[in-house]
């Protein structure tokens, strides 16, 4: 138990990990517009391309990527992804993914579209959309409560936007983001973050991230909200109180020379995350792979066992689910273990019934009436002749445990007919025929054994073998 314990707590783990850093995105907005394409036209095959392009580029660490289709004037298509500044690059892709299928659903057959999530945005046009501010479409959220203290806390808000939006402006030409959090002088925590598609200069990113700024501070009606979003084509704004809607482990805005920050010998930090992420679950993967491991085994020792042969020569390993009675069962076959069915006393007890019934051909008398509804007829027949070979007087005709087991879990061997058991016939050790003239017995139990064996041709192919 202490394994499936272990091994359930890896792979929840694992699971959870996994489910982690491949969160779902919320839908938020989109917009269609433009002309129309018709379907199955040149415009809709470049754009399916584009769309897919642009889908498989989306785990790239800066989570920006644009791209243009191969028509020329107004059947050239431009298209961009842009992925929140501090999701992770699977988180990314799996919300671009989910955007461009959703977008070509609901605005599909118009030239120009835009969706956003809560991760993501994707837009395309035909017409350039690369390196321009565009403030429409757009769209507004807030919370419906209002903040207590409304001047302390626009002045708080006021200085966090100066600074987040003074960062992400001068970020580099693949990532200008920037999220922080501050506190007023009521102890609200405020919590803000800011973006602009990279490809935008220094100037029109402030301009456009101003402006949002404003629209967050005018919007939403009287009393200032506890919570603002606005979404532009070329950025977003949004803010939260007692909220922290980001993740806090990349917030900080990267230099503006380079998307990455460097160590001293010139490894990136996302590198660095990289490597760190592909240890850990190469590692738990490698343990939960012993853990299994370790538990099959154990499960396997409960249930095998070792038989050694008559010559002690080898050891088998068998399964231990071969046919079994139990005991009321055996008690009820052998009227209470009387002596009057007693057949004979072997290495593992004395044996009961088999030898008259199985010389006429009545074999099946032997089986309780009760099992007949629930035993193969076949199986009975053969267990009693293996126990019938078990007992033959003549012990070199005896079957090792290693046949014995092999006979039980094996019916495409033949069985060799049995002869009779010690205390059934006078002893036959000094010759391997049967007596003819001196004991009828032996005579009757020669023929009595041809004659069973013929009576049970129905049931199983039994076939004479000479003994060893």
């Amino acid at each position: 138990m202490q394994y499936t314990g272990g091994l359930l707590f890896l792979v929840s783990s694992m699971l959870l990990l996994g489910h982690c850093s491949t969160a779902q995105s919320s839908y938020l907005y989109h917009s269609c517009s433009g002309g129309n394409y018709t379907d199955g036209s040149t415009y809709q095959t470049d754009l399916e391309q584009l769309l897919y392009t642009l889908s498989s580029n989306a785990a790239t660490d800066s989570g920006f990527y644009r791209t243009t289709s191969t028509g020329q004037d107004s059947e050239k298509i431009y298209g961009l992804f842009l992925c929140r500044g501090d999701v992770t690059p699977e988180t990314c892709s799996s919300c671009i993914e989910i955007s461009r299928n959703n977008l070509t659903d609901l605005c599909p057959t118009q030239k120009e579209a835009i969706i956003w999530y809560d991760f993501c945005m994707i837009r395309y046009a035909n017409r350039s959309i690369f390196s321009k501010v565009e403030y429409t479409p757009g769209y507004f959220a807030w919370n419906v409560n209002n903040v207590s203290n409304s001047d302390q806390f626009d002045l708080a808000l006021s200085d966090l936007m100066k600074d987040l939006v003074s960062q992400a402006a001068s970020g580099s030409a693949t990532r200008k983001y920037a999220a922080s959090e501050t506190t007023d002088s009521s102890l609200q925590k405020i919590y803000g973050l800011v973006q602009c598609t990279p490809d935008l200069t220094q100037s029109d990113c402030n301009s456009c991230l101003v402006e949002a700024v404003s629209n967050a501070s005018d919007c939403c009606g009287p009393g200032r909200k506890r919570g603002v979003r606005v979404l532009r084509p070329s950025c977003s704004v949004r803010y939260e109180v007692d909220y922290p809607f980001y993740q806090t482990s990349t917030v900080s805005s990267p230099p503006s020379t380079s998307s990455a920050v460097k160590n001293g010998k010139g490894m990136s930090s996302s590198s660095i995350i990289i490597i760190v992420v592909a240890v850990v679950f190469a590692v738990t993967f490698t343990v939960v792979i012993l853990v299994f491991i370790l538990y099959r085994r154990s499960q396997r020792r409960k249930l095998m066992h070792i038989v050694d042969d008559d010559q002690d020569d080898q050891n088998e390993i068998i399964s231990a689910n071969f046919l079994q009675f139990n005991f009321d069962t055996i008690r009820i076959a052998t009227d209470n273990f009387s002596d009057a069915n007693k057949l004979g006393q072997g290495g593992f007890g004395a044996v009961y019934k088999a030898w008259g019934k199985w010389n006429d051909g009545e074999a099946l008398a032997l089986m309780d009436q009760t099992l007949r509804e629930n035993c193969s007829t076949t199986e009975v027949i053969r267990c009693i002749h293996i126990g019938l070979l078990c007992i033959q007087e003549n012990a070199s005709n005896r079957p090792t445990m290693a046949s014995i087991v092999f006979m039980l879990n094996s019916y495409s061997t033949t069985l060799p007919l049995p002869s009779s058991p010690a205390l059934a016939m006078h002893s036959t050790l000094e010759s391997d025929e049967p007596h003819t003239d001196s004991d009828s017995r032996t005579t009757r139990s020669g023929q009595s054994t041809r004659n069973s064996a013929t009576k049970l041709t129905n049931e199983m192919s039994i076939t004479e073998l000479s003994g060893r």
